[in-house]
């Protein structure tokens, strides 16, 4: 799982402070925990653009996908 974890914290890198360390935390305590299916719904999240992804964060769902509302709650 280690390159798996590597490549997903250089994904997690993204433009907005706020949300490096969102993400960088979610991957190292919660992201071990989760199934194949949460594992799949976290990198679709990650895909989203930063504006999205912070406003989601932030509690408005506005676009979210249902699929990811667990990984997006997770998250707060």
């Amino acid at each position: 799982m280690t390159a798996e974890l590597n490549r997903l914290r250089w994904r997690c890198r993204r433009g907005v402070l706020e949300l490096d360390i969102a993400l960088a935390r979610f991957l190292e305590t919660e992201f071990p925990r989760l199934d194949a299916r949460q594992r799949e719904a976290f990198e679709r999240v990650i895909e989203a653009a930063d504006e999205d992804l912070w406003r989601w964060i932030n509690g408005d769902e506005y676009g979210l996908n249902p699929a990811w509302r667990d990984i997006v709650a997770a998250l707060r």
